[in-house]
């Protein structure tokens, strides 16, 4: 089973790299990872579908939630 996390970034590739680089290390297992940009161009949109092996789901969305260019983080 998959699941997906939303969340509202900073429009720059390093926070997406940052953010895909911290749930590698916490041994998620990324199977999608899109960042499309909002209207306004200042932020993006970035999907993550996450295996459901490894650790839970809801601490991937706290992990994710903590890093300082994400404004939210909701699974979707």
């Amino acid at each position: 089973m998959e699941r997906t996390l939303r969340a509202y970034i900073e429009n720059e590739p390093e926070v997406m790299m940052r953010v895909t680089a911290l749930l590698k290390r916490k041994g998620y297992s990324m199977r999608k990872i899109l960042m499309e940009a909002d209207e306004f161009k200042s932020g993006a949109w970035l999907n993550i579908t996450l295996a459901d092996e490894g650790p839970t789901f809801t601490v991937a969305l706290n992990t994710v939630g903590k890093v300082v260019d994400v404004h939210t983080v909701e699974e979707i």
